[in-house]
């Protein structure tokens, strides 16, 4: 008999035979105290266990495990190894830790425990047989090879899926006969169990196989007689599809060039040139008797695009159907779908010929820049062809179909987003921006007077002229008027509002306090904003925007914050013209950061001369234009919507290139006059800072 103080560490839900290897966590700063490199291993038991020695919560038999090196010494991690049963006498301390008195127990092989252990082998191949685990040919070796039947009987115990109960009992038992015997049993009820549930799976798959069989038999019957009666019906809905088509039906037109103008210009104020194009193209039309090419009215949203081909179709009597293109990506939706398809449905041209009973409608297809490019566009280069269209097929329809006579107008917001291949078939016509006084005229004449009859307000509302410039310059910033019509739609439902309230009727005077009290505070203001220091100006390119430059100390790195990479190569081209022509600055001793976004050469070489020569840019002036390294000054692109939202601005002087003079000829007198056209950017320099500027300090200028 041997007794010793044991450290004890409790675990719950396991139990631990010997000759097993597990690995530990945290018992150190435990095992430590006591200088000993053996722990022991007890079951913690509830009184749900039965037929189990305790002795406090804990199983009276425990298991003995020898501690090997530490593996890691950041984890606190142990390989253990348990080698023998051991039974408590009594705990010597309980807090903050166990420790108990412990009687080491050795298990003894007997001469007649060797006439058992090929009875108890026999008994494990058949289990596991059972079990399908005898697959493994290393197994079956070792279990023929094992002579010593404590370990053989350890092994089996710590591996067999039995109640947590029966496995404490297991370790709790000292005669090896008794203890074979109960494991055997174990074995022979877990092998029961197994058969029975595998009889009742069986038969319940054979149950399920059977009733799925006749589920099916009848799913397939019903099918085949479904789906005679479905192809018949598909084929009947196809049929009258086909025959619902306008074949040849032409719907007469009024083409009136005198009424067209009439109609253009009573629901369209402005837009001189755009309407003078659709003039001529529809004059074109009149006298060969073709299509000829596509018009695609392209602007800003909320400049009348999309009336103003509802205005064309009026003027020439034919039917209008308008196509959304925006977001379609699947090429389907313009050429159909195979019959074969589920759910094969004919594409949006053929949808908006039927809708339209004849051959000759005008189809409006709205936002042409916002299909995917490369495959619903190049869908729609033979629906645009005039030489390709005239036997178009969809692929639902299955015959040709004649859409020459349709008369296809497209819009578009930025027509650089069309494959080339596409915007080659189109005729472009420009709808420009509207300046504050053609937004004051439209809302006057079209927008009051379209809000007062849709609100239907009883009596009268008048808007003077300085009241409606003020809801278009402190409340709106577009370049065309929808957002201005939301806004006197707002007016309008507060007045209806009083109105059905019984509060007040008859002449309302909009006045600014009554706009403020409808739409609150001011959300924009069109106000000359001031330039606080060096290294700032105003640019233009995509409206109006401010450009701030500053330096740090550093290795004469150029730092952009744009990620386009046209605007980040006119801000390389600024700081290398400045290099050499301010060959005194030692720029390679600073670091030059950018905050621009849109705005070109011009705009940031000005704020780099500012920011160096310690000079301010007026705050009147604003800048347009591509700088070469020579200084010279080239064209900007879209320059006209810029150049009115800077005039709206207050900004009195605007600098552009003077090859952009095609792009200012249409502008309000009173916007021209603010501008200066200039070729060389010394041109710039005289107009741009305040203190003046003068080049006898400069000699390389």
């Amino acid at each position: 008999m041997q007794y010793l103080n044991l450290f004890i560490q409790p675990i719950s839900s396991s139990v631990v035979f010997p000759y097993s290897s597990l690995q530990l966590h945290n018992v150190d700063c435990y095992n430590q105290s006591l200088h000993s490199q053996y722990i022991g291993l007890v079951s913690q038991i509830d009184d749900t266990q039965s037929d189990v020695q305790t002795i406090s919560q804990y199983s009276l038999y425990g298991t003995l495990v020898h501690l090997a090196k530490e593996q890691d010494d950041s984890s606190h991690s142990y390989k253990a190894f348990a080698f023998a049963r051991f039974r408590i006498n009594s705990f010597c301390q309980l807090s903050p830790f166990l420790v108990a008195n412990v009687e080491i127990l050795n298990d003894d092989i007997r001469n007649h425990d060797t006439e058992i252990l090929t009875l108890f082998k026999e008994a494990i191949k058949i289990y596991m047989e059972n079990f399908s685990l005898l697959q493994n040919a290393l197994l079956k070796q070792k279990i023929d090879e094992e002579d010593n039947i404590v370990k053989l009987y350890y092994q089996v115990s710590s591996r067999i899926q039995i109640p947590f109960n029966q496995k404490i009992r297991l370790l709790q038992m000292n005669d090896n006969n008794e203890r074979i015997s109960t494991l055997i049993q174990y074995l022979n009820h877990k092998m029961t169990q197994y058969t029975t549930n595998y009889e009742l799976e069986q038969k319940l798959k054979q149950e399920l196989m059977s009733e799925m069989q006749n589920n099916g038999d009848n799913l397939i019957n019903q099918t085949q007689q479904i789906i005679p009666q479905i192809q018949e019906l598909e084929l009947d809905y196809q049929k009258q599809y086909i025959e619902s088509l306008p074949w040849g039906i032409v719907s007469p037109e009024t083409l009136s060039i005198q009424q067209c103008k009439e109609k253009l210009d009573k629901k369209h104020y402005g837009l001189d040139m755009a309407k003078q194009r659709i003039l001529q193209y529809l004059a074109i039309k009149f006298l060969t008797k073709s299509t000829g090419s596509i018009i695609c009215l392209h602007g800003h949203p909320g400049v009348g695009k999309t009336s103003l081909a509802q205005s064309i179709a009026e003027s020439l009597g034919r039917p209008f159907q308008k196509i959304s293109l925006g977001g379609v990506s699947d090429e389907a939706q313009i050429r159909g779908h195979r019959k074969t398809y589920v759910g094969a449905q004919a594409g949006m041209i053929m949808e908006a010929i039927k809708k339209a009973k004849c051959v000759n409608p005008v189809i409006l297809l709205d936002e042409i820049d916002k299909i995917n490019q490369y495959t619903v566009g190049s869908a729609l280069l033979e629906v645009l062809d005039p030489e390709q269209n005239k036997s178009f097929t969809d692929n639902y329809v299955n015959e040709e179909f004649n859409l020459s006579q349709v008369l296809f107008i497209s819009t578009a917001n930025y027509i650089g987003s069309i494959q080339p291949a596409l915007r080659d078939r189109l005729e472009m016509i420009e709808i420009p921006s509207y300046t504050i006084d053609e937004k004051e005229k439209i809302a006057i004449q079209y927008l009051i007077p379209k809000q007062l009859e849709l609100n239907a307000i009883d009596g009268q509302v008048d808007f003077n002229k300085e009241v409606v410039r003020y809801l278009i310059t402190n409340y709106t910033n577009e370049s065309g008027v929808r957002q201005l019509e939301r806004q006197i739609n707002s007016i309008f439902r507060k007045i209806a509002l009083q109105q059905v309230r019984g509060k007040r009727k008859g002449t309302y005077n909009i006045n600014k306090g009554f706009i403020n009290q409808c739409l609150g505070e001011s959300t924009f203001g069109y106000k000359n904003i001031k330039l606080q220091s060096v290294g700032m100006c105003k640019g233009l390119n995509d409206g109006m925007n401010i450009l701030e430059v500053i330096k740090t100390k550093g290795q004469g790195n150029l730092y952009q914050q744009s990620k386009d990479q046209y605007i980040v190569e006119q801000g390389i081209t600024a700081l290398s013209y400045l290099r050499n022509c301010f060959k005194h600055i030692q720029f390679q001793n600073w670091d030059i950061n950018v905050a621009n976004q849109n705005c070109l050469g011009v705009c940031v070489v000005v704020a780099m001369v500012s920011l160096f020569m310690n000079k301010k840019v007026k705050s009147s002036v604003a800048f347009a234009g591509e700088l070469s390294l020579k200084g010279s000054i080239f064209r900007q692109d879209n320059l006209r919507e810029s150049i009115i939202s800077a005039a709206e601005t207050g900004v009195e002087s605007i600098i552009i290139p003077s090859q952009n003079v095609g792009d200012i000829q249409n502008l309000e007198p009173q916007i021209k006059k603010r501008i200066r056209l200039v070729d060389h950017i010394e041109e710039v320099f005289q107009l741009a800072f305040e203190d003046g500027f003068t080049y006898y300090h400069y000699p390389n200028l």
